[in-house]
This record gives structure tokens, sequence and C-alpha cells, in this order.
């Protein structure tokens, strides 16, 4: 774990220097514009086109803890929202996609959903079984930026039986921050999860 924090920290050095001045004018959802005098931490970001200072950091993740927006929280207690979002982009890097085509592989899901709760829809040769539950009350965007959404959805590759719960929430943060919730949230959707679920994501 120790190993897995200091990991981290270089990363997101090496993306503040080496990174950073080619993806800031990008569709990227992450750019990392600067840092703090000892270089490890960083003190400003560039998220879905709005520049974050470290204190508008600091409120944003004391808003995705548990009992605060959210009852079972966004993140965890004591994790970091900078180090989970670098883990996740790194990962994405690795699997040769981005968090916009990820997000687009499961709204292709829920245009078949938008007339029927529940069904099939077959991409690419494999069958994916849904279903769509809407509730009463809305789960609004920790990012506080007029998003939210009633609804989760359950996809199933009947061709490997993996099968997972996607919130409706998750789908837009993916999409505009690249934010798949923290590593100890029950709502957390990784990247390399989704990729098995719906592997046209690679097409």
């Amino acid at each position: 774990m120790r190993f897995y924090g200091v990991f981290m920290r270089f990363y997101l050095l090496f993306c503040y220097l080496f990174v950073a001045p080619s993806i800031a004018n990008s569709s990227s959802c992450l750019a990392f514009l600067k840092n703090s005098p000892s270089l490890l931490k960083v003190s400003e970001i560039l998220l879905g086109g709005q520049i974050l200072t470290a204190p508008q950091i600091e409120e944003l993740e004391l808003r995705m803890r548990p009992y605060r927006d959210s009852v079972s929280g966004f993140l965890g207690t004591d994790e970091s929202l900078i180090e989970v979002l670098a883990r996740d982009d790194l990962k994405v890097k690795e699997l040769g996609t981005t968090h916009q085509k990820i997000a687009d592989a499961i709204d292709k899901i829920l245009e078949d959903g938008f007339l029927f709760d529940q069904g099939t829809i077959i991409i690419n040769g494999i069958e994916y079984e849904y279903n769509i539950n809407s509730y009463r009350g809305s789960q609004e965007s920790p990012f506080r930026d007029g998003t939210s959404s009633n609804q989760e959805i359950n996809i199933r590759n009947t061709s490997t039986g993996v099968s997972m719960r996607i919130a409706g929430l998750n789908i837009i943060m993916i999409r505009q921050y690249g934010f798949y919730q923290g590593l100890r949230s029950p709502y957390r959707v990784s990247p390399e999860d989704l990729v098995r679920l719906l592997p046209f994501i690679l097409d």
C-alpha cells in the first residue's frame, strides 16, 4: 500500500512535467497544471474543463466522503481524489481507450433501454441482458455541475457471465471527469471491469 502511494505521487509528478503541457488544451478529463514547491503534491488541476485549486479539491473530497452528499460516499474516508483520478486515467490509457468511449459504450446499451426497462441487445455478436431501475429521488453530482440521475442499470454479458451494476450518475462522471468513484465506494465501476463487461469498447 505504501509502495502504491509513492508510485502515484511520482505518476502525478510525471503528468505535471511531461503530460500536462500536451493535454491541457485537449479533450482529456484531467490535466495537472501546478505543483507545490515540494513537486510531490498537485496544487491545481484542470478537471472537466474547470480549474480547481487545492482548497477546492479539498472541499470536493469532503463532499465525496460517506454521509455527506451521499450516504455511501463517492470516496473512502481516507482516499485521495487526485490519486483515484490518476490511477484510473493511467489504466484507461493502458487499455488503449478513453473515458468518453467507455461512457459511450454504456450509453449504447441505454439507447435500447430508452424504450424498454429490460431486455437484450446484441452488439458485435455478443448478447447483453439489461434491466434499468428508476428511483423516486435523484442523486446529485458531487461536482455540483447541475447533473443528477435516479437510474441504476444492471448489465450482463451472456457470453462471459460478467455482470455489473452501474449507477446512472457514474456514466456522467466518467464522461465528464474520468471519475469511476473511489476504490472503497460500493458504487465504483473500474475501467478494466467495464472493458471485461463490454469488450466492444476497444473496437
